[in-house]
């Protein structure tokens, strides 16, 4: 593999492997708000942020994934 494309992909498996504790600790918060409830209006924001939060969550975990097994895939060819 180009020695530029291998470093893109390190780069961005870090950024993935940084984003998803945040994304977790925002989801602790969100599922945390939801305790305490205020007003519907305010659930339902919360439930929606909690529904959007996981949804990227998924998403950033398949792509570390892939991420994860073609650094793995380069790194045993090379």
């Amino acid at each position: 593999m180009n020695p530029i494309k291998l470093k893109q992909l390190e780069d961005r498996l870090a950024f993935v492997e940084q984003e998803l504790p945040r994304l977790d600790s925002l989801i602790s918060s969100a599922e945390e708000g939801l305790g305490h409830y205020t007003s519907a209006e305010d659930s339902q924001r919360t439930a929606a942020e909690l529904d959007t939060l996981r949804t990227r969550r998924a998403s950033l975990l398949a792509e570390w994934e892939e991420l994860a097994t073609a650094l793995e895939e380069q790194t045993t060819t090379a």
